[in-house]
């Protein structure tokens, strides 16, 4: 069994899985340093006052920052990690699976509500599909993973569908 076929497996058996978690409280000083760091200067995303007067109980974040931070932990050492950058366990590989490379292959997202500063916001995951296709240079395993990002009552503020490519 080639490489490809024992993560194309691997991901057969993720199919379904679901978890969920807490990521914890949306700042409003991360919501600022998001804002700055994409180089959105709307105020709604640094004005109190400006938020306010616009019917918000403080300032919101950008649509997509919640979708765009790829771990909330405080991350692992270089040593854990393979050279893509993913973990060399407790990622989507298996331990034992080396000479693979991890990338994303795309991402739909889908905005429902804002999120106040405050939020503490929790996660759905759940693997939605895989499949394997033939590249220019042999196999590719392809996996699909919906994340909706919620509040502890299930208000849904975001939902994102990532491919994720293993070659």
């Amino acid at each position: 069994m080639t490489v490809i076929e024992k993560v194309s497996e691997h991901f057969r058996v993720m199919l379904g899985q679901k978890k969920e978690e807490h990521l914890g409280t949306i700042t409003d000083l991360m919501i600022k340093r998001y804002a700055l760091a994409i180089g959105d200067d709307n105020p709604l995303y640094s004005d109190r006052e400006y938020a306010r007067k616009r019917g918000y109980e403080d300032i919101i974040a950008p649509p997509n920052m919640v979708a765009s931070i790829v771990d909330w932990s405080v991350g692992l050492k270089e040593e854990d990690l393979h050279e893509d950058g993913t973990p060399k366990t407790g990622g989507i590989l298996p331990s034992n699976i080396q000479g693979i490379r991890v990338m994303g292959g795309g991402e739909m997202k889908k905005f429902i509500n804002p999120i106040v500063a405050g939020t503490d916001v929790y996660v759905t995951t759940e693997v939605i599909d895989t499949h394997v296709k033939e590249g220019k240079k042999g196999p590719i395993a392809f996996l699909v993973i919906k994340n909706t990002f919620k509040d502890a009552k299930g208000k849904i503020y975001c939902i994102s569908e990532r491919t994720v490519i293993a070659r």
